[in-house]
């Protein structure tokens, strides 16, 4: 067996086409167990012992079970009969990976030092589904075909079943032809900060109508104000490359360029040549604008995935036995604590006022209070939202409980922020007050007196209504409502007696 640290060399300098995944087999007819397999060629010998193998959903190490002197591995489970298979095998144990997905998944290999040697994205529309045949392809990136299962051994493919998957720039893997691609989703104003980095913040999904694998690495998005964004590995979640029929999310990833009000265009292209292109006016907070046929609208958010047409309201009858009432409309709401501001120590005191950045949206919902509060530390604040499929972004200001009397500890605790049936909460840090007497409760009061009530940034369309108004609050407000009904009465007298003094002389 050669040292591995040589093969580790031989990855590096080799040419890409010398080592890829060249067969499949992902749903064998019957069952599938012990039956599965990932065949990969390489014109050297290479030791793939420690190297990683990946599906869409989990990550293997590869165990050597067998070598041969062949340019041919096969990844297998280990229940796997290799008789008489002239090939060096590895394993990844009882499945290969999270078993072989047979509608949709991605066979990867990536050796020791992270490098992906090469990957193979496929689904059921390519063949191989139980009919007896596996997946193959001769180079690296392309997708695959309907073959013959040879492990181990040269491909032979079902006659003309290559023809419509051959490579529309054969003898040149830098070229791909871009025009496949759309624009099919993307995201300018997520919750949150919009320049957040990956993976959330703003995106862009691109879908590959084709029937190739294509790389986008270099490919350019450009705003109206002609910011860029350009594709790399630093954008991207694993690859760069796009599968056929398949999604790609690029991701801004730390940088904010789609507008959130007014108009925007949006283009993807390479060296100036235009692939794609599209405009929208205004954006809505947690909404992307997402394309269904040629037509963009807000939906909620699918990355990767087909993307979902908002839900109608809808009333059924009920199909109970006696009963005529209607069903409730399906639910999207969400809420959200985008900040709490507790000073430029961040730590809050008990008897501080906080401030509080919230994030709602209202879908297809009758219920309309929202509750904030600091749990067992600050009284509630209630809220009413009556606009439906509606985003709220609000600031307000909530007063934390007081510790005078050391009732209350140090430490962490949750502000919690229900309605709509949906919750969220959020920790932040509580400390008491070097010194806490009467004098300083007194000066807390008075700020909490000079407190702006909460500011609202809501749609110009709709409106939120304050329905609640804690008792210290209500308190401080009739104290201020009698102070100026007694100074009015004093100074009433006064000048009344000074009348009947003028009087009387």
């Amino acid at each position: 067996m050669k040292p591995i640290l040589f093969c580790v060399l031989l990855i590096a300098i080799q040419p890409v086409t010398a080592v890829y995944i060249t067969e499949v087999m992902y749903n064998p007819e019957g069952s599938d167990n012990n039956q599965e397999y990932v065949e990969m060629y390489s014109e050297l010998y290479l030791n793939f012992t420690s190297s990683l193998f990946k599906d869409l959903e989990s990550t293997d190490a590869l165990t050597l079970i067998q070598e041969a002197n062949s340019s041919f591995y096969l990844i297998v489970e280990e229940g796997f009969n290799y008789t008489g298979i002239n090939a060096t095998i590895y394993t990844t144990g009882a499945t290969i990976g999270n078993n072989l997905n047979n509608e949709r998944d991605m066979a990867l290999i990536e050796d020791i030092t992270g490098q992906i040697i090469d990957f193979f994205y496929y689904n059921n529309t390519y063949g191989g589904d139980n009919d007896g045949k596996a997946l193959c392809k001769e180079t690296p990136y392309e997708g695959g075909y309907p073959c013959d299962p040879t492990p181990g051994g040269m491909n032979t493919p079902i006659e003309d079943s290559s023809a419509d998957n051959s490579s529309d720039d054969e003898g040149d893997s830098d070229t791909f032809d871009y025009s496949s691609l759309l624009i099919n989703e993307f995201f300018p104003d997520p919750n949150g900060s919009d320049d957040a980095p990956l993976p959330n913040g703003e995106w862009i999904e691109i879908y590959n109508s084709g029937n190739n694998f294509i790389d986008t690495a270099g490919l350019t998005f450009t705003d109206k104000g002609n910011n860029n964004l350009i594709i790399t590995n630093n954008n991207v979640v694993e690859t760069t490359y796009i599968s056929p029929k398949g999604f790609l999310v690029v991701y801004a990833n730390g940088k904010s360029m789609l507008n959130n009000n007014g108009f925007e265009k949006l283009i993807l292209s390479f060296q100036d040549n235009i692939i794609h292109e599209t405009s929208y006016v205004d954006s809505k907070k947690g909404m992307t604008w997402s394309k269904f046929d040629d037509t963009y609208i807000l939906a909620p958010p699918t990355p990767g995935e087909e993307n979902v047409e908002p839900p109608e309201p809808q009333e059924e009858e009920s199909k109970s036995s006696g009963s005529s009432g209607k069903q409730h409309p399906q639910e999207h709401s969400y809420l959200s604590i985008d900040e709490i501001n507790v000073g430029n120590d961040n730590i809050a005191h008990f008897g501080d006022t906080i401030t509080v950045k919230l994030n709602l949206y209202k879908g297809d919902t009758k219920k309309s209070v929202v509750r904030v509060s600091a749990d067992q530390i600050s009284k509630s604040l209630t809220f009413k939202f009556n606009t439906e499929q509606t985003s709220y972004n609000i600031s307000l200001p909530l007063q934390l409980d007081h510790n005078c009397d050391n009732k209350l500890r140090s430490g962490n605790y949750n502000l919690t922020v229900t309605g709509f049936d949906q919750s969220a909460s959020k920790s932040f840090s509580v400390s008491n007050k070097t010194i806490c007497s009467m004098s300083s409760l007194q000066q807390s009061l008075k700020t909490g007196l000079n407190t702006p009530q909460a500011e609202s940034f809501i749609n110009k369309e709709t409106s939120s209504t304050l329905i609640y108004q804690s008792a210290d609050k209500r308190a401080q407000t009739y104290a201020i409502y009698l102070f100026f009904l007694a100074t009015v009465m004093i100074v009433g007298y006064f000048v009344r007696q000074q009348w009947k003094n003028k009087k009387s002389g």
